[in-house]
């Protein structure tokens, strides 16, 4: 991937907004838009908090931001509990600057 931090604002907004409107999570709190992995942490106690409670709202999300179903299973599947969430974050992340980076690339046409 090219420059991912230019687009971090964009990607936090977007989650931000699905967090709090489509997933019904009211009290979701501003993120970091400069630091990637500042992103990761502040989403991944939301993670936790559907993995634990919400699970089909999880689905939900992971569907909307077209999450690779098999890199899904492979970060649910680790050993290590406390990184599912992070993993799932990551992934989420991820895909939503791809789609942003392919808006731009395709975007002057």
């Amino acid at each position: 991937m090219s420059d991912t931090s230019s687009f971090l604002p964009k990607a936090a907004e977007s989650l931000q907004k699905q967090l709090s409107s489509e997933l019904e999570i009211t009290e979701v709190a501003s993120p970091p838009t400069s630091e990637y992995e500042d992103l990761v942490q502040w989403l991944t106690p939301y993670i936790t908090r559907l993995l634990d409670h919400h699970f089909e709202k999880l689905l939900q999300l992971l569907y909307r931001v077209d999450v690779s179903e098999n890199l899904f299973k492979e970060a649910i599947g680790q050993p290590n509990s406390d990184h599912i969430a992070s993993s799932i974050a990551r992934l989420i992340i991820d895909r939503q600057i791809q789609k942003m980076q392919i808006r731009a690339k395709y975007s002057h046409f």
